[in-house]
């Protein structure tokens, strides 16, 4: 049986720093290994990575057709940032699956993400943007086994392009403190204090405009 054949099966993505979540951006290396444990001999077709990234949303709207009747439109839609497919063990070339021992077995890949398509990772309550690896293991006779490991995508944005001049914001946030050195990063979901400085802006070039400066408040906010 699968089951008792296959001890373990998982995604290890490498990390920049041991024990930290790996944050990628476009262009970045994405690497890590496929874990698989064996019980026993086994025959194995292939196994086979998908990268995916996309973004998905969804809502609802009530409508009225009537005086008397209404229906509730939805609307939805997709766009995919990311799309990397390769094959980690194939087959021979007879069509004769591969036969791994019983034991340990990884397998590395490596790949670089798209340059400059990809936008940062993000859950509402009406859409999200994810990104994941999976993995499909194909083995005669056998159900087709999946696992999945998803990862976080973080875009920075450069305030000093004159793209960011000519649209600019009238507050900007500001973290209170640093994260200290050791300290366990901020994922999606957690609230974190901020603080928020405004200023005065005028678009017109070559005029001096005094900047009103408003005494830091510090906010609790959940990102």
């Amino acid at each position: 049986m699968l089951f008792e054949q296959l001890k373990k099966f998982r995604i290890v993505l490498d990390s920049s720093e041991d024990g930290t979540p790996p944050v990628f951006s476009s262009g970045d290396v994405l690497s890590g290994r496929v874990l698989l444990e064996l019980s026993r001999t086994s025959r194995v077709t292939s196994l086979k990575l998908h990268a995916v990234g996309y973004a998905k949303v969804h809502w609802t709207e009530s409508r009225s057709a009537g005086s008397s009747s209404a229906y509730t439109q939805n609307y939805s839609d997709e766009v995919d940032f990311l799309n990397h497919r390769e094959t980690l063990l194939q087959a021979e070339d007879n069509n004769e699956p591969k036969v791994l021992q019983a034991g340990r077995h990884e397998f590395p890949f490596s790949f670089q993400l798209p340059e400059d398509t990809l936008v940062t990772s993000f859950e509402g309550k009406h859409g999200s943007i994810r990104y994941a690896v999976k993995v499909k293991l194909h083995r005669p006779w056998c159900t087709v086994k999946k696992i999945k490991q998803e990862f976080t995508v973080i875009e920075p944005i450069d305030i000093n392009t004159r793209h960011c001049w000519s649209n600019p914001v009238p507050h900007s946030l500001l973290p209170c403190a640093p994260r200290s050195p050791g300290s366990s990063p901020v994922v999606l979901g957690e609230w974190v204090n901020i603080c928020m400085e405004s200023s005065v802006w005028d678009p017109k070039p070559q005029e001096a405009v005094p900047t009103l400066c408003v005494n830091p408040r510090v906010l609790h906010k959940r990102v």
